[in-house]
């Protein structure tokens, strides 16, 4: 439960009760950040011109989600702390922070990062 103050209260509770639908979503989660991060990889490595373009192709949509993604939940998250939003019961105003200082800006990076390796990804 170390940490569980930091993300939204009904994810907290849903992990303490072992919900096996949510331990299900939870692994799906983990499996499609290590794909994204094995696309990262990939992106680094010279390949032949179609899998090259393949690749490069797939990286540009990838990291601007992932940047929308951060950019969208920060303004959001910063309206519910500036108390223009109202926090949901179910998120608790003790996650907003966490949610300003850490998980958004944490996919907003991940996101402009992804951006320029697919920039920078190796040509044939």
């Amino acid at each position: 439960m170390l940490g569980s103050e930091t993300v939204a209260n009904d994810l907290a509770e849903r992990v303490a009760a072992r919900d096996p639908g949510f331990v299900a979503t939870l692994w799906a989660a983990a499996a499609l950040k290590a794909s994204l991060a094995l696309l990262a990889l990939a992106l680094t490595r010279r390949w032949g011109t179609r899998s090259g373009r393949i690749l490069r192709f797939a990286g540009w949509p990838t990291g601007a989600a992932l940047m929308l993604y951060g950019a969208f939940g920060l303004v959001e998250f910063s309206l519910m702390a500036l108390g223009t939003l109202d926090v949901p019961a179910d998120v608790g105003r003790p996650a907003v922070t966490s949610y300003i200082f850490l998980r958004e800006p944490i996919w907003l990076l991940g996101g402009l990062l992804f951006l320029a390796t697919a920039r920078a990804a190796p040509r044939a």
